[in-house]
């Protein structure tokens, strides 16, 4: 946190140690201080510089929020321990971590489906364009009626899986069906592979 524009109050600092962080190869320090605004009782605090000078008993200002002096910070120094860089640093890899872990789980449910599921053969009722939109391609709502007088519904969007509900829809064909008929939405065709 920097406080840009807040007054500032003198201020030493107590202690400086390194951290186990880098931040493009220089060593982020660790800073307790302690510092006094007019008319308040002393305050003490620990901040986060990259570099910079800083040493045991050096004098320094410290920058608080009038109304609210326990949010303070010393001028060059952050709050955190890293940048808001730090944030992105995470994003990208937690992005591939989902990514990778909702394609494991795709395969695992597909192989327990084709291990354990349930075939039957179904009737394609219904292919409708709905308003909704993935990857500029309109999610089409395709319908299946199974014997039993139940009834799914998938939303896709790929075009082989439409093409195909399509074409058994126009030809009145029925369609085999692997589905676990305790989650009815999970469901293969085995005639897509």
């Amino acid at each position: 946190m920097r406080l840009r524009g807040a007054p500032t109050a003198p201020g030493r600092v107590e202690a400086v140690s390194p951290t186990r962080m880098k931040i493009q190869g220089v060593a982020v320090q660790r800073i307790d201080y302690s510092f006094q605004p007019p008319g308040q009782k002393t305050g003490q605090g620990t901040c986060f510089a990259t570099g910079g000078n800083w040493t045991f008993g050096q004098r320094i200002a410290v920058a608080y929020l009038p109304n609210d002096p326990a949010i303070h910070c010393p001028v060059g120094a952050r709050k955190s321990e890293s940048e808001i860089g730090g944030f992105t640093l995470w994003l990208l890899p937690l992005a591939g971590i989902i990514i990778i872990g909702t394609t494991l789980a795709a395969r695992r449910r597909a192989r327990w489906l084709l291990q354990w599921g349930t075939v039957t053969e179904a009737r394609v009722t219904q292919v409708v364009a709905t308003s909704m939109r993935v990857n500029r391609r309109r999610v089409f709502a395709i319908t299946f009626a199974l014997p039993q007088g139940q009834t799914i519904t998938l939303r896709r969007h790929v075009s082989n899986w439409v093409q195909f509900a399509q074409a058994r829809l126009l030809s009145l064909q029925p369609v085999f069906v692997l589905y676990d008929p305790a989650h009815p939405k999970r469901l293969l065709l085995p005639e897509m592979f």
